[in-house]
């Protein structure tokens, strides 16, 4: 992690890797309340543990397909559906986005509710601020407005960023 530490928790949201999280708590930072494992499915089990350590400080949600991994019978007996929550109603809330998903991960189905989708009304509010297309659905979708993207990668660590993305999000 390449950031002065003057600037480390001063933050009201940090976004980390599972691994530089774990740096963080060993270096003893006391800051951290809440920790978002996004794509946890993806994660092995060693790396959503540091997260999980420091389980009296906060919470930790685990988001994702999580179901992918626990298919193997040798992880399925201590798996407790008691204490996984399923997503119905999902939060993306946009059908173009949500009907891909459901097409592509029969096993999860999301509902949505076209006319009561706070995203959705926002989009309409704001469409003729968009580029005009001929291809852009009736129901909206995904956008990409303005975003330079620029993927990097720091030498000694396998995650990826964009430094843009992460500063508007901070």
């Amino acid at each position: 992690m390449k950031c002065p530490l003057k600037y480390v928790g001063h933050s009201r949201v940090t976004i980390e890797t599972c691994v530089t999280l774990g740096n963080l708590f060993q270096m003893g930072f006391k800051w951290v309340t809440h920790v978002l494992i996004d794509e946890a499915g993806q994660c092995t089990e060693s790396k959503i543990m540091i997260a999980q350590v420091s389980k009296e400080r906060g919470q930790v949600i685990l988001a994702g397909r999580c179901y992918k991994q626990i298919r193997n019978k040798k992880y399925a007996c201590a798996f407790d559906s008691r204490l996984v929550t399923k997503l119905f109603y999902n939060y993306w809330a946009l059908p173009s986005i949500v009907n891909v998903h459901n097409i592509l991960n029969a096993d999860v189905i999301k509902m949505i509710s076209v006319e009561n989708s706070r995203q959705a009304q926002m989009l309409k509010q704001i469409i003729h601020l968009l580029p005009q297309s001929p291809k852009r659905p009736k129901t909206l979708g995904t956008f990409f407005f303005g975003l330079c993207s620029e993927e990097m990668q720091e030498n000694d660590s396998a995650s990826w960023y964009n430094r843009r993305e992460a500063k508007n999000v901070s």
